[in-house]
């Protein structure tokens, strides 16, 4: 090794050396921060529901046929709820969303989704055919999409969590069945860190990615030092006869780009950092671009968003005390047992500006650190998912003085 080339690579090694010990020891963090675009959040704003009674939960019952179950979705014309589910133990060890997380020495992680029709009771497991044997399934967020011509049939969209990258499966679905049959993997640069997805085609949707770093050094960076006003946003990806994929970042920028529904030429944003939702509307029906209208404070960090069947309106499940996500990964068998999340599922009534409406509130009993809730109008049921927790989800009958219309 010539001497020039040694004295700098042990300069380069002290200098990191430092740095980390700075970083560590909290003495750069005001100047990365104040240079990096940080977002300071005035946590009074989030406190809106803090310390209320419960609403509307007296007969809410917890589901143990699954668990970990993130994300739900209704499809009201069947009164069936779709849920993705998973492994409290295994989100510990891998899931993007809550905090870079090194790769495990897991052969395989096999996430499950589930289906429960609401007029009888039954839950079911849906069986996966078509993806490649020995995938990655790590569910997130999911969206349903009709089958134009076919009432019997519905399109399934869902963000996975492969440790080599993130994807939307496309699956279809025939209403009675057991069987989601993958049509469509899309991949693409800009899914990275996908948290929700919303279709508007049979091979057209929107994602949020919560995060700008997927993983490694510059992902710690971000959890360390965000949450950053440029980081996340909104991406229109599509899919042609070609089979080519592209997307196009299509909203402003902000902290933590999360919930995400559409509602005819609306589209609603969740920003679980800034506690806020913001309404797009299409410019002339094009999903591809759009125009900020409304941004609504919803008084509360919030997280995924839904349409109430039968109306335009968004419904945001939000933690009205605050989420303490490093808690709950510490231990997540004790969600719901000895850790209780209190949860909030507020309606935004288009008819009032996006007023936001408590449709209910609960102390942590039942619905535990609760990320998405649903409505079948027709049972008056909203099944509520919670993404840690064992007993997944649960099922609430909801009383004659909740107002679905």
């Amino acid at each position: 090794m010539a001497p020039n080339i040694g004295r700098v690579s042990i300069l380069v090694a002290l200098a990191a050396v430092s740095i980390v010990h700075l970083i560590n020891s909290g003495s750069l963090n005001g100047l990365i921060e104040a240079t990096t675009g940080h977002v300071v959040i005035d946590e009074s704003r989030l406190a809106n529901w803090a310390n209320l009674p419960d609403v509307a939960n007296g007969q809410c019952t917890v589901d143990f046929v699954a668990n970990a179950c993130e994300d739900v979705n209704v499809h009201a014309a069947s009164s069936t709820a779709f849920l993705t589910c998973g492994d409290p133990a295994g989100r510990v060890q891998w899931f993007p969303s809550s905090g870079y997380q090194p790769t495990t020495n897991r052969a395989r992680f096999e996430e499950q989704y589930f289906k429960v029709n609401l007029k009888t009771g039954k839950r079911t497991e849906l069986m996966l055919k078509g993806l490649p044997e020995g995938h990655d399934i790590v569910t997130h967020g999911l969206d349903i999409f009709p089958v134009e011509g076919d009432d019997s049939k519905i399109l399934v969209f869902a963000v996975n969590h492969a440790r080599e990258r993130d994807s939307i499966f496309i699956f279809e679905h025939t209403l009675g069945t057991n069987v989601l049959n993958l049509a469509k993997s899309v991949e693409h640069p800009a899914i990275k860190c996908a948290n929700s997805v919303a279709a508007v085609g049979p091979r057209s949707f929107y994602i949020t990615n919560d995060h700008y770093y997927p993983r490694g050094i510059l992902r710690q960076l971000e959890d360390k030092f965000g949450p950053w006003s440029w980081a996340t946003s909104v991406q229109h990806c599509a899919v042609d006869e070609q089979d080519k994929v592209t997307c196009k970042e299509v909203t402003h920028t902000m902290p933590c780009a999360n919930g995400l529904a559409v509602a005819g030429d609306r589209v609603f944003v969740g920003d679980s950092k800034n506690g806020s939702v913001s309404v797009y509307e299409m410019i002339n029906k094009q999903p591809n671009d759009l125009r900020r209208i409304a941004d609504i404070d919803v008084g509360a960090i919030a997280d995924n968003i839904k349409i109430l069947a039968g109306t335009q309106d968004p419904l945001v499940t939000v933690f009205p005390d605050g989420e303490e996500l490093p808690l709950f990964l510490k231990d997540v068998s004790a969600l719901g047992k000895t850790v209780f999340a209190p949860t909030a599922v507020l309606r935004l009534r288009a008819d009032k500006n996006y007023t936001p409406e408590l449709i209910l509130r609960d102390d942590g009993k039942h619905l535990t650190d609760m990320t998405a809730a649903d409505i079948d109008p027709k049972t008056r049921t909203l099944v509520g998912a919670s993404f840690l927790k064992y007993g997944g989800f649960a099922v609430c009958k909801l009383p004659s003085s909740v107002n679905l219309s």
